[in-house]
């Protein structure tokens, strides 16, 4: 997870980075993602998120910030994409394990309050007679 984000960071730092910068901008705002980035997909990765989600998290973030970007007639499309890729990333490598979390303790209260069965089945095996047919009490 830290590897994926150390990538989006790098990416994230590449959108954001000034127009007029050049290479040169765009290398620095690729480092400066990649130095800040890695520090969220830690403690997420530790808290049970995928990359895969995280993934198609950020990719439909990044889409959506597209579109809230063209639609809105901003001059800075880049950064708002890379602001919407964020929170994409976020979300999806957050809310599957809290989901996967909250089905789990369902799971786990429902079969808690299941009724018991307090009738046992009569063991076949033990007889309450004995080899000489006298009846034991």
């Amino acid at each position: 997870m830290v590897c994926f984000w150390l990538g989006l960071g790098a990416f994230v730092g590449i959108l954001s980075a000034p127009p007029n910068g050049g290479p040169i901008g765009f290398v620095a705002g690729a480092v400066a993602g990649m130095i800040v980035l890695p520090w969220f997909g830690a403690p997420l990765g530790l808290l049970g998120g995928r990359w895969q989600e995280s993934l198609l998290g950020s990719g439909c973030g990044l889409l959506s910030g597209i579109l809230v970007a063209y639609f809105n007639g901003s001059p800075q499309r880049a950064s708002t994409a890379s602001l919407f890729l964020l929170f994409g990333a976020i979300v999806g490598a957050a809310l599957p394990p809290l989901c996967r979390f909250y089905l789990r303790l369902a799971l786990h209260i429902s079969v808690q309050m299941r009724p018991r069965r307090t009738d046992r089945p009569v063991n076949s095996s033990s007889s309450s007679v004995s080899p000489e047919g006298v009846t034991n009490p």
